[in-house]
């Protein structure tokens, strides 16, 4: 039983760590996407507010 609840308690351990890494690389990339976002609308209302651009 002992080495039962081990096996699970470890594999819980690792889901858990998984499931850390994966929120964590998908929060990191919605950054990331939304900064281009932002970058973009930063450019495009640059070029709107210029007009010899």
């Amino acid at each position: 039983f002992s080495i039962l609840h081990r096996t699970v308690s470890c594999l819980a351990m690792q889901i858990d760590l998984c499931t850390t890494w994966l929120l964590a690389a998908v929060l990191f990339v919605g950054a990331l996407r939304n900064e281009e976002e932002q970058h973009m609308r930063l450019e495009l209302s640059a070029a709107a507010a210029d007009p010899t651009a």
